[in-house]
């Protein structure tokens, strides 16, 4: 079979504690109105929404809920908890290179009014390394990716203490707020301007960091050129990568303005399985600043401010 990309974000679990901001949300009850299901929600320490599921009918704890993820993920200790049975082996991409999986198979995975029969999952042991709980500040037994923002409009609103499931998106929001998002391998992705250039990037709720650009791009337009910056290394599956963390004068995405903006620079190729067309990634260092909308039915973003209804 041929391996499929999983996240690179959210499996960094244990070296992510090591640059994040020490905040952590209390987890907010779930409410249902007509087409509108909010979730029960805590956020993670490092910045990412997490909810729970039920897997095989069972609720076995917090999953990340994360756009960077193209397959859905556990950690093994819960996928015997609930009888998840082995499918085959996989080779994934994470930052350092490739590394082998395995994929198990259950009956049900039931999120809100999302309901997916004989999930696949590919098992992460990092999810059961003791140091994921301390970093993420919660034990995390799995993630959820693609296979949930593909069934429904997904709105993550960390400033409110928030994450719903719409049938449809809400009414509320102007045609004008919409940007266009389009998939590729199971991810989505976003053009973007910045300072004197613009690209397309990832959106990615599993990433901690507010942006990160590719080692490619960084060369191709001269970022480091003239810009002040520490070293610093991003580790996920298979590895690490090394980088450096500065700022860009501005960002703009979605009609929203970030500047400065804390940035990650890549020095060592590292599309891990991204699109060849992207030049980075946008994460929750960002995105959690805003209300958050993704709909992938209709191939569209947004991202509201906290000022606006």
């Amino acid at each position: 079979m041929k391996w499929r990309r999983i996240s690179n974000s959210a499996c960094a679990i244990v070296a992510i504690f090591l640059t994040t901001n020490w905040r952590c949300a209390s987890a907010q009850s779930p409410t249902k109105n007509n087409d509108i299901q909010s979730l029960e929600v805590r956020w993670a320490r490092t910045g990412q929404p997490m909810v729970r599921p039920l897997v095989n009918g069972v609720d076995l704890g917090w999953f990340i809920l994360d756009t960077g993820a193209g397959m859905l993920a556990i950690a093994p200790t819960a996928a015997v908890k609930v009888g998840l049975q082995d499918a085959e082996d996989i080779e994934v991409v994470g930052v350092g290179g490739r590394a082998h999986k395995k994929i198990v198979v259950g009956n049900s995975l039931v999120l809100g009014g999302v309901s997916i029969r004989s999930p696949r999952f590919v098992t992460l042991e990092e999810l059961d390394n003791p140091l994921a709980r301390f970093a993420l500040g919660a034990p995390v037994v799995g993630v959820l990716g693609f296979d949930i923002f593909e069934r429904a409009v997904v709105e993550i609103d960390k400033p409110n203490n928030r994450v719903a499931l719409h049938t449809s998106a809400p009414t509320t929001i102007p045609e004008t707020a919409w940007t266009t998002l389009r998939i590729a391998n199971r991810l989505p992705i976003v053009t973007a301007a910045f300072e004197s250039n613009a690209g397309e990037f990832v959106l990615d709720t599993g990433a901690n960091s507010a942006v990160t650009i590719f080692a490619d791009a960084v060369e191709r337009l001269k970022l480091l050129e003239g810009r002040e910056t520490k070293r610093s290394l991003r580790l996920g599956v298979g590895g690490g990568k090394s980088q450096v963390r500065g700022k860009l004068e501005w960002l703009q995405l979605a009609g929203t303005r970030f500047e400065p903006i804390v940035t990650d620079f890549s020095t060592q190729s590292d599309k891990d399985g991204h699109p060849k067309s992207t030049i980075g990634v946008i994460g929750m260092g960002a995105l959690g600043e805003r209300r958050a909308i993704f709909d992938y039915a209709k191939g569209r973003f947004a991202l509201i401010s906290r000022t606006d209804k």
